[in-house]
């Protein structure tokens, strides 16, 4: 994560605002047209509710008894509309509130360190993912084609816009984290210029409250979508290692292939964000390791400021969560490990039996 350069966000943020899912801002934060983009966003989740309920009663009309890939794959397509309505919804309508402080909050950490702003940059790094997710579902429709029917194409523009979203979330991991390690720079350097000015550590004290509200609010807004997310990732690699064990799709290597190509698309933003926030995480820790060595090195009003802004941190608790069901870090991907060998090996003794 670079030090310094916070603008990136914005791009990310217009490029957002442009597939609907957070209502358009002007430089302060404030809402354009609130009531636009909430009727907008609940006519774009009727649209999805509807065509999703059409295709399903064209795609499983007389499925008895389906077999395991088609019922994984059934609501593996229920979790993705989910995802696409949550997507809309959280910033429009659910959780406007919540969102417009978390859109001022990302405007007052850019004035506090924003220090220059690269637009080509993001711009690249979007038009290089559009690119790819889109080459992907070119090759998807191609690798299809002797069943391609509306239904596909209508998964393939859900698809999509799952992974502009998942681009959006990762921006802001980014954000958050550059931040914190923003703050944890300003605090350390305070230190090393004499003679020490408490006005001036009692100012980067008070700025903590940014990076603490910045993760609480990102968790109150995009908390559900993030654990959305993670059942997506979870659900299609079971799909994929269902399908390359099948016997029935050996015959269509292609199918197989594209199946391979996008769990490995969804599951490298998976490890991004446990990496992400694990550095959240560990940035946070830091400052207050830097936090106890000060209380220890300074007295007086440095020490009890520097004693303030610890007990501050550690009654707050900022934490990366989904929802509150876990929390982000090195230690989901292990727990997620875990349940997909031991759910490969009982698939596998189950299969030779």
């Amino acid at each position: 994560m670079g030090v310094g350069n916070l603008g990136f966000i914005h791009m990310f943020l217009k490029f957002s605002s442009l597939l609907g899912f957070v209502p358009f801002c002007d430089a302060n934060g404030r809402p354009k047209s609130l009531l636009f983009n909430q009727i907008l966003a609940i006519i774009i989740c009727l649209i999805t509710l509807a065509s999703k309920l059409y295709f399903d009663s064209i795609k499983y009309p007389n499925l008895v008894e389906p077999d395991l890939i088609v019922k994984i794959g059934c609501i593996k397509d229920g979790l993705l509309t989910c995802t696409i309505l949550n997507g809309f919804l959280s910033a429009n309508v659910v959780s406007v509130r919540n969102y417009l402080q978390l859109r001022y909050l990302t405007n007052e950490s850019c004035k506090l360190y924003c220090t220059n702003t690269n637009r080509l940059k993001p711009f690249f790094i979007i038009v290089a993912y559009n690119f790819y997710i889109i080459s992907l579902i070119v090759y998807d429709l191609y690798a299809s084609k002797n069943y391609v029917e509306g239904i596909h194409i209508f998964v393939n523009i859900e698809t999509y816009l799952a992974y502009m979203f998942v681009l959006y979330i990762l921006a802001y991991f980014v954000f958050i984290g550059c931040t914190i390690e923003n703050f944890k720079k300003k605090l350390d350097d305070w230190s090393s210029i004499y003679p020490l000015n408490l006005k001036e550590l009692q100012v980067i004290s008070s700025s903590s409250q940014i990076f603490c509200d910045l993760i609480n609010n990102f968790t109150k807004v995009y908390g559900m979508q993030v654990f959305l997310v993670m059942m997506l990732s979870l659900l299609d690699i079971l799909m994929t290692i269902n399908t390359i064990l099948s016997a029935e799709l050996q015959d269509y290597p292609k199918l197989v292939e594209i199946f391979v190509w996008w769990t490995i698309t969804l599951f490298i933003p998976g490890i991004s964000a446990a990496y992400l926030c694990e550095t959240i995480k560990s940035n946070v820790q830091d400052v207050l390791d830097l936090c106890s060595r000060n209380i220890y090195r300074y007295e007086g009003d440095i020490q009890k400021e520097f004693k303030l802004l610890a007990n501050q941190i550690v009654l707050r608790s900022p934490k990366m969560s989904a929802a509150g069901f876990f929390v982000i870090d090195h230690s989901l991907l292990f727990t997620l490990s875990n349940m997909l060998v031991t759910y490969l090996v009982v698939l596998v003794q189950l299969t030779h039996s």
